[in-house]
């Protein structure tokens, strides 16, 4: 591919997710329609300031006429209810929870679209993952599960019981899918077919202590799965009695990033209105295992966390990763 085609597919496929999430913003029910309305118009009153400036302001600041928008429908469909009020705040509360994730990650990605766009880059996002590219990264777990497959209790959302082989039920008794929301690639790759990939995959979560689990437990399986132990060929090796490896061979060599609106408890603690909590314990032992970390809150030099970054500092992966894997940036 040469280098002006590769740009055009890039340049292709960001503008093709920005109109996507134009679409769905459009909308007559979307709550994502104030929040992504807000980046717009502020983009277009500030061309000098950075696309991925403090985004987590624009969550926040629609979120009175998300939940206005939202206490709206809830009164037309409870209407006449004999619980009329109490269903409708309580529809109000859990659509806001639902809403606020999707809503922040549609952000990021239209955000992350808009500033490739305007650096003429060779990288595309990628929102939502791609089923296919997920489903390569799965991780497989075989060991001390009974035959009937896999019945400890998670968080039901990426855990799957998959026998692989019906003679052989034990071989593969859970799968765990990754928990990814965002993925780019670039498209002047031109590697083989027998290199991988680099590519950077992004969990995006409004907050940390409770949205963070489950990607921190995937990349933390993901490490054990793609650094073996030296002694796995031991019996008494806990490695091997895991019984851990990649159900697939995605063929891509992957940073895992990990992007926090950071509100949690913004509205309640006057403690995290003002400092976030990147430097929590809980929010230090979500966040540790993961190769890049990334807020979207402007904070302070007094505020910022060791090891945290402005999503602003992104391009600084895009550029060094294309330049040592002759690629374009």
């Amino acid at each position: 591919m040469t280098e002006d085609s590769a740009l055009e597919v890039a340049q292709a496929q960001n503008a093709a997710l920005e109109a996507s999430i134009v679409r769905r913003a459009a909308q007559a029910d979307a709550v994502l329609t104030n929040c992504i309305e807000s980046y717009i118009n502020w983009l277009n009153q500030n061309p000098d300031k950075h696309p991925l400036w403090n985004l987590t302001h624009h969550l926040v600041s629609t979120s009175v006429e998300t939940a206005a928008a939202i206490r709206e429908r809830m009164a037309i469909k409870w209407a006449g209810d004999p619980d009329e009020q109490a269903k409708v705040e309580r529809s109000v509360t859990n659509s806001l929870r639902r809403s606020a994730g999707t809503n922040y990650q549609a952000l990021v990605s239209y955000a992350l679209a808009r500033f490739l766009l305007q650096r003429q880059s060779h990288w595309y996002v990628m929102h939502p993952v791609p089923p296919t590219f997920a489903h390569s990264l799965a991780i497989r777990f075989g060991a001390a599960i009974p035959s009937g497959g896999a019945t400890g209790e998670g968080d039901g959302e990426n855990e799957i019981e998959t026998p692989d082989d019906a003679e052989a039920p034990e071989a593969a008794a859970v799968t765990i899918k990754p928990d990814l929301d965002i993925l780019l690639r670039n498209a002047s790759w031109s590697g083989s077919a027998a290199d991988s990939e680099p590519v950077l995959v992004l969990s995006v979560k409004t907050s940390l202590a409770d949205r963070a689990g489950a990607a921190a437990r995937w990349k933390m399986y993901f490490d054990l799965v793609t650094q073996p132990c030296v002694h796995a060929s031991e019996d008494e090796c806990a490695y091997r009695r895991l019984s851990i490896e990649l159900a697939h061979d995605p063929h891509v060599r992957i940073t895992h990033g990990i992007v926090t609106a950071n509100i949690y408890k913004i509205n309640s603690d006057p403690y995290y209105a003002q400092f976030g909590e990147l430097r929590s314990n809980q929010a230090r032992s979500n966040t540790f295992m993961f190769d890049l970390r990334y807020t979207t809150r402007e904070e302070s030099a007094d505020v910022m966390a060791e090891g945290w970054e402005s999503l602003t500092r992104i391009e600084q992966w895009l550029d060094d990763t294309a330049r040592t894997n002759g690629m374009l940036p």
